[in-house]
């Protein structure tokens, strides 16, 4: 019915242009309009508003809210996210008078956020509002202190010279001792302020020593690129996927060939073998094990690595995966940047000088493990009676694309059922997350009763976020699958699939097998991007919990498999999958 009146207003006007001026047809009122939108837990905002960008801008804000008045739920419609989304959609298409009715809209259902204000003084830079746009860039700062983009503009309205870009520093780029102490208070001090979970896997006390333990290293000699190893530690400190610098791209990138480690290698259940030895091939065969570089002992320089990686709680697989991909530059830092390598390996008596590379590696792709070669696939074996449901990717979202999602989603399902599969592999392997929406859609398939999806959402200090707080009971689809599930999973798996897997694991909904997964249940997500001060050096930082109703699992480590299984070198190098082998072989027994 809202298509069909949708249609008949594009009549009218056509009509209208072609001189007719005595139609029977008639623009629909906005009553009639709302009463054809159905508000669920998969409405956007956006995407509604956007479907309307043909009537007049009075028009849209006054549908907003009719239909926020409309929703039993008004957090279905009042979402900041998405009404800044929208606004922006308007100004990159050169729309900035309607762009700036958006974000007067948005600050004023949102008087709170920062980001209304900083987006409203861009709208009124860009109708050339100057005095304008100073007032709402201020009040975004007021709010967020830490609000770069705000304080970039003010500086360039106030001087037209100054630089809006965030250079990316040289490896041996040289800054004060006074600088660099400045920036790591600064790091400090945002976290402290920021994070909403600091003390949750450290102490408070540990983190007050760490900053103290790192100043005192810091000298006039402190180059930058070990001046970012430095806040890589204190960023890992926190045990916080959503708060990064990330990864070690910028560190490995910025790296001269001549410092880097001249062999790649992979770290294989705390053992670390050559997967190409470059210009040692002469010396070094692909398999050799490595017991030392430069005299200390792998073990010893692992856990200095992994003191500086990344990862939620206290799951190490995630340092792994990040260590197998940067593996040639996170030697080289963690052994302070030597321009000369030495190891021991393996049935080996002498100790082997290495020749420097002349390559410049870039993060290495496991490609070991064959997969399909989308982010969603459904493969229906030989057996007639399994299936494999590959997610690698949780990232769409109700305002963006998640009708991509739910389109393959719901044709798989339709698919299973039509080959009456019987057994279900769901590998959510190398997903790093995205929607929860996207989630609560798949469980909906897999679930055999209502369910929640979040048991709190919170900020700092544990405070209830007004606008997400109300809990929400999911409904499993009629036509749900209601065979045998199994999961395979890994290291890579953080932020939703987290949550996904461990609501998989509180419910037993089937047999996990693979590797400890990167997350669980509480995801420190959101995030707040911010600049140091001197070194102009990007982070982002968590400013949010999101914990799901699976509150009986342990905060401390990832989700366990039932079934461990790792991929050992020599199925590394046959690219066999081990981990599914593991659940095909399973099933058979069944």
């Amino acid at each position: 019915m809202q298509h069909l009146r949708i249609l008949i207003y594009f009549a009218a006007i056509l009509i209208g242009h072609a001189g007719c001026k005595n139609t029977a047809l008639s623009k629909p009122s906005l009553d009639e309009i709302t009463n054809g939108i159905t508000i669920d837990r998969e409405f956007s905002t956006l995407s509604t508003l956007r479907s309307f960008n043909h009537i007049p801008i009075e028009d849209r804000i006054q549908l907003y809210y009719q239909l926020k008045a409309k929703a039993s739920n008004p957090n279905y419609v009042k979402s900041e996210n998405e009404l800044n989304r929208y606004g922006y959609s308007l100004l990159w298409e050169d729309k900035p008078k309607e762009a700036l009715e958006i974000f007067k809209l948005l600050v004023l259902e949102f008087p709170k956020g920062a980001n209304g204000f900083d987006s409203l003084g861009e709208a009124y830079l860009a109708l050339g509002h100057t005095s304008n746009a100073i007032r709402y860039y201020n009040k975004s700062l007021e709010l967020n202190p830490y609000n770069y983009n705000a304080e970039d503009y003010l500086a360039k309205i106030n001087d037209p010279s100054y630089k809006m870009d965030n250079p990316t520093h040289t490896f041996d780029a040289a800054f004060s001792a006074i600088d660099l102490k400045e920036d790591i208070d600064q790091l400090a001090s945002m976290l402290i302020d920021l994070h909403p979970n600091l003390y949750l896997y450290q102490t408070e006390a540990n983190f007050k020593t760490l900053i103290q333990e790192i100043k005192s290293n810091i000298n006039n000699e402190t180059n930058y690129a070990t001046f970012r190893w430095y806040c890589q530690e204190i960023m890992a400190s926190v045990n916080c996927s959503h708060t990064t610098m990330g990864d070690f791209y910028e560190e490995n990138n910025m790296l001269p060939v001549e410092r880097r480690f001249p062999l790649i290698t992979r770290l294989v259940d705390g053992q670390l073998f050559v997967i190409d030895p470059l210009e040692n091939e002469d010396q070094v065969n692909v398999k050799d094990q490595i017991l030392k570089i430069n005299g200390q002992p792998v073990e010893e320089i692992m856990d200095r690595i992994f003191d500086h990686l990344v990862s939620q709680a206290h799951s190490e697989t995630p340092k792994i995966k990040k260590f197998n991909a940067y593996s040639t530059s996170l030697i080289s830092y963690a052994l302070g940047l030597p321009d000369k390598y030495n190891i021991d390996l393996k049935g080996e008596k002498e100790t082997l000088a290495l020749k420097p590379t002349e390559k410049h590696l870039m993060p290495q792709i496991d490609r070991s493990i064959p997969s399909c070669e989308e982010s969603l696939c459904l493969e229906i074996l030989n057996d007639p009676q399994t299936a494999i449901l590959t997610i690698s990717s949780f990232v769409y979202y109700k305002w963006m694309n998640f009708d991509e999602f739910k389109t393959f989603i719901d044709s798989s399902f339709k698919v299973i059922a039509e080959n009456d599969i019987q057994n279900l592999i769901i590998d959510v392997r190398f997903n790093g997350g995205g929607a929860p929406e996207a989630s609560i859609h798949l469980l909906r398939y897999l679930m055999d009763k209502p369910f929640e999806y979040y048991s709190r959402i919170s900020g700092k200090n544990g405070k209830t976020i007004e606008d997400l707080s109300t809990k929400e009971v999911y409904q499993p689809f009629v036509h749900r699958f209601k065979g045998n599930q199994f999961y395979l999973m890994d290291g890579h798996g953080e932020s939703t699939t987290g949550h996904f897997m461990s609501i998989v694991k509180q419910e037993a909904l089937g047999t996990i097998f693979g590797e400890e997964l990167g997350s669980n249940q509480l995801c420190t997500a959101g995030g707040v991007n911010v600049r140091l001060k001197n070194t102009r050096t990007m982070l982002n930082i968590a400013d949010v919990t999101c914990v799901t109703y699976a509150t009986e699992l342990p905060l401390e480590i990832g989700i366990q498999p039932d079934v461990k299984v790792i991929q050992h070198i020599d199925q590394y190098f046959s690219k066999t999958d081990a981990v599914k082998e593991e659940a095909l072989a399973f099933i058979r027994k069944i």
